[in-house]
Protein backbone atom coordinates (compact mmCIF):
# COMPACT_ATOMS: atom_id res chain seq x y z
CA UNK A 1 0.00 0.00 0.00
CA UNK A 2 2.76 2.37 0.72
CA UNK A 3 4.74 1.57 -2.36
CA UNK A 4 1.40 2.68 -4.59
CA UNK A 5 1.19 5.44 -2.41
CA UNK A 6 4.66 6.82 -3.53
CA UNK A 7 4.30 5.21 -7.43
CA UNK A 8 1.19 8.01 -7.29
CA UNK A 9 2.90 10.79 -5.98
CA UNK A 10 5.60 10.04 -8.91
CA UNK A 11 3.37 10.16 -11.48
CA UNK A 12 1.83 13.54 -10.34
CA UNK A 13 5.32 14.92 -10.53
CA UNK A 14 5.63 13.97 -14.25
CA UNK A 15 2.54 14.96 -15.41
CA UNK A 16 1.53 18.36 -16.83
CA UNK A 17 -0.70 20.46 -15.15
CA UNK A 18 -2.86 22.81 -17.67
CA UNK A 19 -2.10 26.50 -17.20
CA UNK A 20 -4.90 28.80 -16.08
CA UNK A 21 -6.97 30.20 -18.67
CA UNK A 22 -6.35 33.99 -18.80
CA UNK A 23 -8.42 36.90 -19.68
CA UNK A 24 -10.56 36.76 -22.70
CA UNK A 25 -9.04 39.88 -25.24
CA UNK A 26 -12.05 41.02 -28.04
CA UNK A 27 -11.31 43.93 -30.26
CA UNK A 28 -13.66 46.06 -31.83
CA UNK A 29 -12.56 48.14 -35.01
CA UNK A 30 -13.80 50.00 -37.96
CA UNK A 31 -11.38 51.46 -41.19
CA UNK A 32 -12.31 54.01 -43.43
CA UNK A 33 -10.33 54.18 -46.49
CA UNK A 34 -9.55 57.21 -49.32
CA UNK A 35 -11.22 55.56 -51.94
CA UNK A 36 -15.05 55.29 -49.74
CA UNK A 37 -14.46 51.29 -48.70
CA UNK A 38 -14.41 50.53 -45.59
CA UNK A 39 -13.55 47.47 -43.30
CA UNK A 40 -14.97 46.65 -39.54
CA UNK A 41 -15.32 43.81 -37.00
CA UNK A 42 -15.25 42.20 -33.62
CA UNK A 43 -12.93 39.50 -33.55
CA UNK A 44 -11.33 38.02 -29.88
CA UNK A 45 -7.99 36.11 -29.10
CA UNK A 46 -6.38 37.19 -32.57
CA UNK A 47 -5.34 40.67 -33.76
CA UNK A 48 -4.80 39.32 -37.25
CA UNK A 49 -7.77 39.93 -39.65
CA UNK A 50 -7.19 38.35 -43.40
CA UNK A 51 -10.91 37.79 -44.58
CA UNK A 52 -13.75 39.31 -45.76
CA UNK A 53 -11.67 42.70 -46.18
CA UNK A 54 -10.87 45.42 -48.79
CA UNK A 55 -7.59 44.78 -48.01
CA UNK A 56 -5.03 42.14 -48.04
CA UNK A 57 -4.39 41.81 -44.15
CA UNK A 58 -4.97 44.13 -41.16
CA UNK A 59 -2.89 44.15 -37.83
CA UNK A 60 -5.99 45.55 -35.29
CA UNK A 61 -3.27 46.30 -32.69
CA UNK A 62 -2.17 49.99 -31.18
CA UNK A 63 1.48 49.90 -32.56
CA UNK A 64 0.48 49.84 -35.78
CA UNK A 65 -1.04 53.91 -36.09
CA UNK A 66 -1.11 53.85 -40.25
CA UNK A 67 1.10 57.48 -40.29
CA UNK A 68 -0.09 59.32 -43.56
CA UNK A 69 -2.59 56.70 -43.97
CA UNK A 70 -0.43 53.67 -44.67
CA UNK A 71 0.76 50.78 -42.48
CA UNK A 72 4.19 50.50 -40.70
CA UNK A 73 4.50 47.02 -42.32
CA UNK A 74 2.43 44.93 -40.24
CA UNK A 75 -1.13 44.82 -42.15
CA UNK A 76 -1.18 44.54 -46.12
CA UNK A 77 -3.27 47.28 -47.32
CA UNK A 78 -2.98 46.13 -50.65
CA UNK A 79 -2.55 50.16 -52.13
CA UNK A 80 -5.23 51.22 -49.97
CA UNK A 81 -4.92 54.27 -47.98
CA UNK A 82 -6.41 54.91 -44.47
CA UNK A 83 -8.58 57.90 -44.15
CA UNK A 84 -9.71 57.21 -40.59
CA UNK A 85 -9.78 54.26 -37.80
CA UNK A 86 -10.22 53.45 -34.40
CA UNK A 87 -9.63 50.02 -32.23
CA UNK A 88 -11.40 49.32 -29.20
CA UNK A 89 -10.36 46.83 -26.80
CA UNK A 90 -11.72 45.02 -24.45
CA UNK A 91 -10.86 42.38 -21.41
CA UNK A 92 -13.47 40.33 -20.25
CA UNK A 93 -15.89 42.90 -21.42
CA UNK A 94 -14.82 45.59 -19.49
CA UNK A 95 -13.20 48.30 -21.86
CA UNK A 96 -9.60 48.53 -22.03
CA UNK A 97 -8.40 50.63 -24.55
CA UNK A 98 -8.64 52.58 -27.72
CA UNK A 99 -6.28 54.08 -30.46
CA UNK A 100 -7.43 55.56 -33.67
CA UNK A 101 -7.92 59.04 -35.38
CA UNK A 102 -8.39 60.77 -39.07
CA UNK A 103 -4.94 60.21 -41.03
CA UNK A 104 -6.10 62.15 -44.04
CA UNK A 105 -9.07 63.76 -45.16
CA UNK A 106 -10.56 61.96 -47.95
CA UNK A 107 -11.45 64.29 -51.40
CA UNK A 108 -14.84 63.61 -52.50
CA UNK A 109 -14.37 62.52 -56.22
CA UNK A 110 -17.50 63.16 -57.77
CA UNK A 111 -19.60 61.08 -59.88
CA UNK A 112 -19.01 60.71 -63.67
CA UNK A 113 -22.67 61.74 -65.19
CA UNK A 114 -23.64 59.30 -68.14
CA UNK A 115 -25.27 61.12 -70.94
CA UNK A 116 -28.89 60.80 -71.83
CA UNK A 117 -29.71 60.86 -75.16
CA UNK A 118 -33.65 61.71 -75.31
CA UNK A 119 -35.70 59.31 -77.00
CA UNK A 120 -38.94 61.12 -77.14
CA UNK A 121 -40.58 62.22 -80.38
CA UNK A 122 -41.16 66.35 -81.26
CA UNK A 123 -44.33 67.10 -81.07
CA UNK A 124 -45.77 69.21 -84.23
CA UNK A 125 -48.80 71.41 -83.32
CA UNK A 126 -51.93 71.46 -84.67
CA UNK A 127 -54.17 73.52 -83.39
CA UNK A 128 -55.69 75.81 -85.83
CA UNK A 129 -55.49 79.32 -85.31
CA UNK A 130 -58.84 81.11 -84.13
CA UNK A 131 -60.14 84.26 -85.79
CA UNK A 132 -61.54 86.45 -83.53
CA UNK A 133 -65.91 86.78 -84.55
CA UNK A 134 -66.78 89.44 -81.56
CA UNK A 135 -68.41 92.15 -82.61
CA UNK A 136 -67.58 95.83 -81.14
CA UNK A 137 -70.48 97.50 -78.82
CA UNK A 138 -71.40 100.74 -79.74
CA UNK A 139 -72.73 102.63 -76.01
CA UNK A 140 -76.15 102.92 -76.10
CA UNK A 141 -76.58 105.20 -72.88
CA UNK A 142 -78.57 107.72 -73.09
CA UNK A 143 -77.47 111.31 -70.92
CA UNK A 144 -79.35 111.75 -68.11
CA UNK A 145 -80.99 115.58 -67.52
CA UNK A 146 -81.42 116.41 -63.81
CA UNK A 147 -85.09 117.08 -63.33
CA UNK A 148 -84.48 118.25 -60.11
CA UNK A 149 -87.44 121.21 -59.29
CA UNK A 150 -87.85 122.99 -56.14
CA UNK A 151 -91.06 121.70 -54.20
CA UNK A 152 -94.02 124.36 -54.24
CA UNK A 153 -95.03 122.76 -50.58
CA UNK A 154 -91.95 123.94 -49.00
CA UNK A 155 -91.98 127.39 -47.68
CA UNK A 156 -88.62 129.03 -46.17
CA UNK A 157 -89.52 129.17 -42.82
CA UNK A 158 -86.85 131.72 -42.06
CA UNK A 159 -88.82 134.73 -40.11
CA UNK A 160 -87.16 137.64 -38.56
CA UNK A 161 -87.23 137.72 -34.80
CA UNK A 162 -88.07 141.14 -33.19
CA UNK A 163 -86.19 141.96 -30.41
CA UNK A 164 -88.14 141.80 -27.14
CA UNK A 165 -86.19 143.89 -24.84
CA UNK A 166 -88.07 146.08 -23.11
CA UNK A 167 -86.09 149.14 -21.74
CA UNK A 168 -85.80 148.79 -17.70
CA UNK A 169 -87.16 151.61 -15.27
CA UNK A 170 -85.65 152.78 -12.62
CA UNK A 171 -87.37 151.12 -9.39
CA UNK A 172 -84.96 152.73 -6.71
CA UNK A 173 -87.26 153.79 -4.11
CA UNK A 174 -85.83 156.37 -1.47
CA UNK A 175 -84.84 154.49 1.46
CA UNK A 176 -87.32 155.88 4.90
CA UNK A 177 -83.66 155.23 7.03
CA UNK A 178 -81.16 157.26 5.53
CA UNK A 179 -81.54 160.66 6.76
CA UNK A 180 -79.90 163.77 4.79
CA UNK A 181 -76.94 165.17 6.77
CA UNK A 182 -76.16 167.82 5.47
CA UNK A 183 -76.89 171.55 7.08
CA UNK A 184 -77.49 174.55 5.13
CA UNK A 185 -74.88 176.79 5.85
CA UNK A 186 -76.09 180.45 6.84
CA UNK A 187 -73.41 182.83 5.03
CA UNK A 188 -71.91 185.64 7.22
CA UNK A 189 -71.50 188.94 5.61
CA UNK A 190 -68.21 190.61 6.53
CA UNK A 191 -68.14 193.60 8.42
CA UNK A 192 -67.79 197.04 6.37
CA UNK A 193 -64.46 198.88 6.86
CA UNK A 194 -66.10 202.02 6.31
CA UNK A 195 -68.60 202.05 9.31
CA UNK A 196 -67.52 202.94 12.34
CA UNK A 197 -67.70 200.13 15.71
CA UNK A 198 -70.72 200.34 17.72
CA UNK A 199 -72.77 201.55 14.98
CA UNK A 200 -76.13 199.25 14.60
CA UNK A 201 -76.11 197.98 11.07
CA UNK A 202 -78.85 200.03 8.63
CA UNK A 203 -81.86 198.53 8.54
CA UNK A 204 -84.18 198.33 5.20
CA UNK A 205 -82.55 199.79 1.96
CA UNK A 206 -80.57 197.29 -0.44
CA UNK A 207 -78.04 196.32 1.87
CA UNK A 208 -80.69 194.55 3.20
CA UNK A 209 -82.43 193.03 0.26
CA UNK A 210 -79.04 192.29 -0.85
CA UNK A 211 -78.31 189.96 2.34
CA UNK A 212 -81.47 188.47 2.39
CA UNK A 213 -81.21 187.16 -1.44
CA UNK A 214 -77.65 185.58 -0.85
CA UNK A 215 -78.99 183.35 2.15
CA UNK A 216 -81.53 182.16 0.04
CA UNK A 217 -79.56 181.41 -2.78
CA UNK A 218 -76.85 179.65 -0.27
CA UNK A 219 -79.93 177.33 1.59
CA UNK A 220 -81.34 176.27 -1.55
CA UNK A 221 -77.75 175.61 -3.27
CA UNK A 222 -77.23 173.39 -0.10
CA UNK A 223 -80.67 171.67 0.00
CA UNK A 224 -80.07 170.97 -4.20
CA UNK A 225 -76.48 169.63 -2.85
CA UNK A 226 -78.28 167.08 0.63
CA UNK A 227 -80.83 166.18 -2.07
CA UNK A 228 -78.64 165.21 -4.39
CA UNK A 229 -76.23 163.04 -2.37
CA UNK A 230 -79.26 160.96 -0.60
CA UNK A 231 -80.75 160.39 -4.46
CA UNK A 232 -77.36 159.15 -5.25
CA UNK A 233 -76.76 156.79 -2.12
CA UNK A 234 -80.61 155.66 -2.55
CA UNK A 235 -79.30 154.81 -6.36
CA UNK A 236 -76.00 152.72 -5.17
CA UNK A 237 -78.33 150.88 -2.41
CA UNK A 238 -80.85 150.09 -5.06
CA UNK A 239 -77.83 148.62 -7.48
CA UNK A 240 -76.35 146.45 -4.63
CA UNK A 241 -72.85 148.45 -4.48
Amino acid sequence: MRKFIMMLAMLALFVPVPAAAGPEKCIDYSFTYTDGHGDSGYVCGTNEVTSGLHVNSLHISCSDDFPGGYSNGKSDLDGHQVASYSITKYKDGEFDKFCGGVRVTPTPVPPTPTPVTPTATPVTPTATPVTPTATPVTPTATPVTPTNTPDPKVTPTDTPIPPTATPVTPTATPDPEVTPTNTPVTPTKPPDPTSTPGTPPPTGGVDEVTNDGVFLIGAAAAILVGSAIVAMRLWEKSRGL
